[in-house]
């Protein structure tokens, strides 16, 4: 992955750019622009919680929602949204006529370039499953493909009401048995088809 990439969902709409990979701040941030259409986005991603990374949402066009802690929460364009350490959140969604862009930008409070990168190939991942025809209607890929995704993402990444013990034997299992299935966090295929997009 390098700053420049861009990927599209065909099923959900949404639209996102790579500006700043986790290799290119030493582990420190990494930093992503994502457009939703109107009224869209709400399930693009579970309530979850990150143990050592701050998230950052500026609200570069449309309106937004997002829910932080037990609130649900609205942004306008020109207004920034911080999800503090270790606090449930729902990343801004759509809730207008007009388009949603956002510059998501999260933030590690010790380098850890190996989860940030975890985090951005995953996103990737499931672009391009949903280009494949891979996803439900909502854009979410098999369960045990989302379990090797998920997995590489604990601890630091989380649901919020699961205790996280559980939470890493449950998705440990299911991982091991997607691995074993042919699941993978991330697929050649990917790679061949993102440098492609680059050169053309």
């Amino acid at each position: 992955m390098k700053a420049g990439d861009v990927w599209f969902n065909p099923v959900t709409g949404m639209r996102m750019v790579v500006v700043q990979t986790p290799r290119e701040t030493g582990g420190q941030s990494m930093t992503v622009e994502y457009a939703l259409r109107p009224h869209t986005g709400r399930d693009a991603a579970p309530a979850h919680r990150h143990r050592i990374y701050t998230e950052r949402f500026d609200i570069l066009a449309g309106r937004a929602a997002y829910v932080c802690g037990d609130e649900e929460r609205t942004a306008e364009a020109g207004e920034t949204v911080v999800i503090p350490l270790d606090t449930t959140h729902i990343h801004p969604w759509s809730i207008s006529d007009e388009a949603l862009v956002v510059r998501q930008t999260t933030e590690a409070a010790r380098p850890d370039e190996a989860t940030l990168s975890a985090a951005l190939v995953g996103v990737r991942t499931g672009f391009y499953l949903a280009a494949e025809g891979k996803v439900d209607a909502q854009g979410r890929p098999n369960p045990l493909q989302a379990a090797v995704i998920f997995n590489a993402l604990l601890p630091d990444n989380y649901l919020p009401n699961i205790p996280l013990p559980a939470q890493r034997l449950l998705f440990g299992a299911l991982a091991g048995l997607g691995r074993r299935l042919g699941y993978r966090l991330t697929y050649p295929r990917f790679d061949q088809q993102e440098a492609a997009a680059r050169m053309a």
